[in-house]
């Protein structure tokens, strides 16, 4: 609300994660546009309605802005990127004229559309004061354009209606493991293709997941021992030193959507995450002290120990033998390549359409698996009387004479 920024500001909003050498958006409420240095403390200006990290030719960023030209002028709105500025210069995103002002402004990193109701000021013969529009049919275009028409009304409120899913297509993402950061030129390791509300999962050494956006640039912190593409589906498998009960512990859960990171062993000071997988089929090595015992070694398998539970779950004890060593005996995350990708988006496998059932009701439209199955049958042959019968069919009257 003072127009101050930095990574020094006391009681005040985080709005997003940066290092020293990151540029900073602004964005305010008179339509206009600055790209500045992060500093521990800046004054940026009143009225801001939007500050990030901006990363130079960023396209996938699309900024919806509806703004009304002058104070009593016609209302436009535009969908722009900003890929390439000056730094610290101030840029105006509406027509220019004097007492411009915003009526609507949203950032969306994925090019997501989005459907918002715009309210008209009532006055009279004036009969629909209300009416929907999307920003889904308007074109990317530059930050300098003028916009499209939405209005010649006074605009009482915009409010956001409906969100839509992304206007840009799947984007493939790297992690490069020695900067720590996203990338789309193919360093690193292959995450796969993100679009609309995909997210990267992290396990960190904490004992907590995180959620990061797949936004290019993206730094992870060096607590992240795992960084891989959330499904929604795969559960996580944690071994973890319980403190207070002073015993291993092993939980399965799935990965619930959160904002902040998730603490998913207990808060006690000597609870400690030991080791995690994402793969079902990999399975725990027990070596046992045997000092203490002269038990043999134990390979546990995860999946049939424990099964999934909630992330708040404890989970259960290990075994209450004495543990000299752990390992696990397979992989921790699968390791995605576009070929693999490729095979999990398939709907339709061979050995799916054999197992499928036609439509119940007549006049259901068939489905495309359904479909699949009709094409593969095999058409009835016609025969041809002219060929001769060779062999016997079924149905067919063979007469014999005998002398």
């Amino acid at each position: 609300e003072e127009g101050f920024m930095g990574w020094s500001l006391r009681n005040f909003e985080q709005v997003d994660e940066c290092s020293e050498i990151d540029d900073i958006i602004v964005f305010r409420d008179n339509g206009t546009m600055l790209v500045t240095k992060v500093a521990d403390k800046k004054f940026i200006g009143k009225g801001v309605l939007h500050v990030a990290v901006w990363k130079k030719n960023d396209e996938r960023t699309i900024y919806h802005l509806i703004y009304q030209d002058g104070p009593q002028g016609a209302s436009y709105m535009k969908r722009f990127a900003v890929t390439g500025i000056t730094r610290d210069k101030e840029y105006d995103l509406t027509n220019g004229t004097k007492g411009s002002k915003v009526l609507y402004f949203t950032a969306n990193p994925d090019g997501a559309s989005e459907t918002v109701r715009v309210n008209l000021r009532p006055r009279p013969n004036l009969r629909k004061t209300q009416f929907d529009v999307d920003f889904g049919g308007l074109a990317v275009k530059g930050r300098g354009s003028k916009g499209n028409l939405l209005t010649r009304h006074i605009v009482q409120k915009v409010v956001q209606k409906e969100r839509g899913g992304s206007t840009l297509g799947a984007i493939p993402i790297w992690f490069d493991e020695t900067v720590r950061r996203l990338n789309e030129s193919g360093h690193g390791r292959y995450l796969g293709r993100f679009s609309g509300e995909d997210k990267i999962l992290a396990i960190l050494s904490t004992g907590h997941y995180q959620f990061f956006p797949f936004a290019l640039g993206t730094h992870f912190p060096d607590e992240a021992l795992t960084i891989v593409k959330w499904d929604p589906e795969t559960p996580v498998c944690a071994v973890y030193w319980e403190g207070e009960k002073q015993q291993y512990n092993v939980k399965r859960f799935l990965v619930e959507p959160a904002r902040d990171p998730v603490l998913f062993i207990t808060d006690h000071p000597e609870s400690k995450l030991v080791l995690h997988t994402l793969v079902p089929s990999t399975g725990l090595s027990i070596s046992f002290d045997k000092r203490s015992n002269d038990r043999p070694d134990e390979e546990v398998p995860l999946s049939e120990f424990i099964a999934v539970k909630g992330v708040k779950a404890l989970g259960n004890r290990l075994t209450p033998y004495k543990v000299k060593d752990l390992r696990l005996t397979g992989d921790v995350f699968t390791v995605m390549t576009p070929e693999l990708e490729e095979e999990q988006r398939m709907l339709i496998t061979p050995d799916e359409v054999g197992h499928l059932e036609p439509p119940e009701e007549e006049g259901l439209e068939r489905s495309p698996m359904e479909e699949f199955r009709r094409t593969q049958k095999t058409p009835p042959k016609t025969d041809n009387p002219d060929e001769p019968i060779i062999g016997y069919k079924p149905g067919k009257q063979m007469d014999l004479e005998l002398d």
